[in-house]
């Protein structure tokens, strides 16, 4: 065991922390709602995932939200080991034929990817669909984008009911995807083998223009927040090193929040984005959880009790800047092309026909601007490279590409 280098100023300000996180203005409603708290406000403002992403917002969002769980399946509340914020849903279905499953959640994520972005009408259907996915051990992200694709597919004639094995999978139909769910982790059959490579392998396999509906980013499914109403979420998906991945930027509070930027833009998103990636990049490796309201200058005070070093609120964020430039450098040795730093079709070409965002589509020139502003700003080349330059400046030197 490695010991604190200040264990008592360490505990001292640990403690400090956790109260100014009791006071935080948001944590009661984190507490009492969780993250299925989002579920309203993302659908009121016109981006949450509907119908395989052909729309943002849902008819019966309302049936699927915060207060409708809390009203009709949650039991009571739960925690992380010695959490302070105790955000967890415990969960059981009251009635139907489903009645008695019980679960933790489910979370916003899995409310709109295999809620809304499913055609789900009931909070019981999707807590059905959300424990068979924990039963199987899978994620509800990529699986909801999965469902989506193929319920999509299937209307649009690239999957037949032969192939799903006469099964009439539907947008609302709960018990029809819960079977699909189960080809899919067993890869039963020809197409739950397809589907279980997620959208992006399963669209250049099925073919038939199912890659213009193939909402994806370098093969990993787009999470609750259409780009269509928040450009911010777009770039950050683009860029992000695993994929479409709201953990890494989300831009959505800023989006909303500051008057100085404008959501249905990509002006001033580039800076935006690499704050926030830099930040998250050095917040996650102290293993702090993403719900925690802990400043920056908090977290330096931590990290330099704990290991007696002299750290500044500039050095933990060009710490976070580093961690980013090597995520960079193993992706493009293991064969990333910057190419892929892009974005589905559907997002540039099928408008929302509905909600604040209606009409609205990201536009090829200014998806273009912003990641060559983000590239600049990273001290990277036109292709997205990290410069000789800029890893000499980071005390990377040892990891430059040979070319």
């Amino acid at each position: 065991k490695i010991p604190l280098y200040n264990n008592d100023g360490f505990h001292k300000k640990a403690i400090d922390v956790l109260k100014k996180i009791q006071k935080n203005d948001f944590i009661p409603k984190r507490r009492k709602y969780g993250t299925p708290f989002w579920v309203k406000p993302v659908n009121d403002w016109g981006f949450i995932p509907t119908k395989n992403y052909q729309e943002g917002q849902f008819e019966y969002a309302d049936a699927i939200n915060a207060e409708s769980m809390q009203k009709r399946i949650v039991d009571g509340g739960g925690a992380c080991w010695n959490c302070v914020i105790a955000c967890w849903n415990k969960s059981s279905i009251k009635f139907g034929s489903h009645k008695g499953v019980s679960l933790v959640g489910p979370e916003y994520e899995t409310l709109a990817l295999m809620g809304s972005n499913l055609g789900m009408k009931t909070i019981e259907d999707v807590a059905y669909l959300n424990e068979r996915c924990n039963e199987l051990g899978m994620d509800t992200i990529s699986l909801g984008g999965v469902l989506g694709f193929a319920i999509e597919a299937y209307e649009k004639g690239a999957i037949s009911k032969k192939d799903l094995g006469g099964n009439d999978i539907g947008w609302g139909k709960a018990e029809e995807l819960a079977r699909l769910i189960d080809d899919i982790a067993y890869r039963r059959g020809k197409i739950g083998n397809i589907l279980a490579e997620g959208v992006k392998t399963a669209s250049e396999r099925l073919g038939k223009s199912s890659g213009s509906y193939a909402v994806h980013v370098k093969g990993l499914e787009i999470p609750g927040y259409d780009p269509r109403g928040a450009f911010g979420m777009g770039l950050a998906y683009a860029t992000s090193d695993r994929g479409a991945c709201h953990q890494r930027a989300w831009t959505v509070r800023a989006e909303i929040n500051d008057p100085e930027l404008d959501r249905f833009s990509f002006k001033k998103k580039a800076e935006l984005v690499k704050k926030i990636q830099d930040e998250r990049a050095a917040f996650f490796s102290l293993v702090l959880c993403d719900f925690a309201p802990i400043s920056e200058e908090d977290c330096v005070d931590m990290w330099n009790l704990a290991t007696g070093f002299d750290h500044t609120v500039e050095s933990y964020l060009l710490a976070g800047e580093r961690i980013w430039n090597l995520i960079r450098l193993f992706n493009l040795r293991e064969g990333l092309d910057p190419k892929e730093d892009k974005l589905p079709k559907r997002l540039f070409k099928d408008p929302f026909t509905k909600g604040p965002a209606k009409g609205i589509l990201l536009t090829d020139e200014g998806f273009q601007q912003g990641l060559k502003e983000y590239y600049s700003l990273r001290g990277w080349d036109d292709k997205g490279i990290p410069t000789k330059e800029k890893l000499e400046e980071l005390g990377l030197v040892g990891y430059i590409l040979d070319k």
